[in-house]
Parts: C-alpha cells; structure tokens; sequence
C-alpha cells in the first residue's frame, strides 16, 4: 500500500472458516447481522502475486498466502477500514 495509507480488514483467525454465534437485528435497517466466534483484524500492508504482508496483532509482520487472505476477507462480508494520514 502506499505511504500514508492503513488498511485495517476483518478475516477470522488463521484464515479459517467463519463461525457462527448468534446475531443481531439493526432496528433502524432492519437488518440481520451474524456475530462471529472468530472475527480478527489484520492491518494490510501490501499485496503480491501471490501473497499479502499484513500486520497481525497476535503474530506481528507476517506474509499469507493471497487467495486464502482474501477468502477469509470476502467470507465476513469484505469489511475494511482505510485510515489515511495525510
């Protein structure tokens, strides 16, 4: 990613599938939201052909192999925040 620029994403832990505990019901939308046993966040550093350095709070500076980051990533929903500092 360039400087100045966090991407913070949502996976499970190890990559692994989602599971599921329960939900919650947003009044206003009027929609259903799954809660998760193994919800993680990573902060995203780069991306490769193949692979992704990420920053993991549980293990530090690691590389993962792309496809499996990012089936865990579009499993919960692709849910990202970037952070830019300017």
């Amino acid at each position: 990613m360039r400087q100045g620029i966090l991407v913070i994403i949502w996976v499970t832990l190890d990559l692994s599938p989602p599971k599921v505990k329960g939900g919650l019901i947003m009044e206003e939308a009027g929609e259903y939201h799954q809660m998760y046993q193994n919800l993680h966040t990573m902060v995203l550093l780069s991306v490769g052909n193949t692979t992704v350095e990420v920053m993991d709070p549980r293990k530090g500076l690691i590389t993962l192999d792309k496809g499996a980051f990012f089936n865990s990533y579009e499993a919960l929903g692709e849910q990202a925040v970037v952070v830019y500092k300017q």
